[in-house]
C-alpha cells in the first residue's frame, strides 16, 4: 500500500511545484511593466537651448553661460569664438529645464602671459543678482541671445589684470 500513496505524493508534489512556478512567472509578468516604467533617468525634462552672446554688437569670444533654475541642476554652455553656445545640464547638449531662470555670463579670464590676464565682459554679468539676465524656456529654442554692454561698468572694453593679485594694472 505504500506504493500508491507514494505515487499520489509524487503527483501532489509535482502539482504543488508546477503551480508555484506558474505563480512565480505570473508575478514576474505583472512586475515587468512596473519595472520598465520606472527605468527612466529620474531627471527633470530638458529641452535644447542655444543662442549667441554679443557685447556692444560684437560676439563675446570666450566665456561660459550658466542658467540657474531654482531647485534643479544648473545648465552650462561654453561660449565659442563666434559668440554661440549650447546648454548642457547632465549630458552633452541636453539643454535646460523648462521655466524662467536667471542667467549669468562669466567672461573667461584670458591669460595674456604668466602674470597678466584679460577680463572680456563686465563683472556684473557674473552674478544672478546683478546680471539682470533671464531666460524663459517653454520649449526647444535656438534664439536665446543676450546682448551685453560695457556701459556703466567703468571700462570701455576688455581690460587686463595682474594674475597674482587679481588687481587691474595701472596704466
Amino acid at each position: 500500500m505504500t506504493f500508491p500513496e507514494r505515487k499520489v505524493f509524487r503527483h501532489k508534489r509535482y502539482f504543488v511545484a508546477h503551480s508555484s512556478r506558474r505563480r512565480l512567472w505570473q508575478g514576474c509578468l505583472l512586475l515587468l511593466p512596473l519595472l520598465l516604467m520606472g527605468c527612466g533617468d529620474q531627471r527633470p525634462r530638458r529641452v535644447s537651448v542655444s543662442g549667441r552672446i554679443t557685447i556692444d554688437g560684437k560676439p563675446l569670444e570666450v566665456g561660459c553661460v550658466q542658467v540657474q533654475p531654482e531647485g534643479h541642476r544648473p545648465a552650462f554652455g561654453k561660449i565659442e569664438p563666434d559668440g554661440r553656445y549650447q546648454l548642457t545640464t547632465y549630458d552633452p547638449n541636453d539643454g535646460c529645464v523648462l521655466g524662467e531662470h536667471p542667467v549669468v555670463i562669466v567672461s573667461a579670464h584670458k591669460q595674456i602671459n604668466s602674470s597678466t590676464g584679460m577680463i572680456c565682459a563686465p563683472e556684473k554679468y557674473q552674478f544672478p543678482n546683478t546680471s539682470g539676465l533671464k531666460i524663459n524656456v517653454q520649449g526647444p529654442r535656438d534664439d536665446a541671445n543676450f546682448e551685453l554692454t560695457w556701459k556703466g561698468s567703468g571700462h570701455d572694453g576688455p581690460y587686463t589684470y595682474l594674475i597674482e593679485s587679481g588687481r587691474t594694472p595701472k596704466k
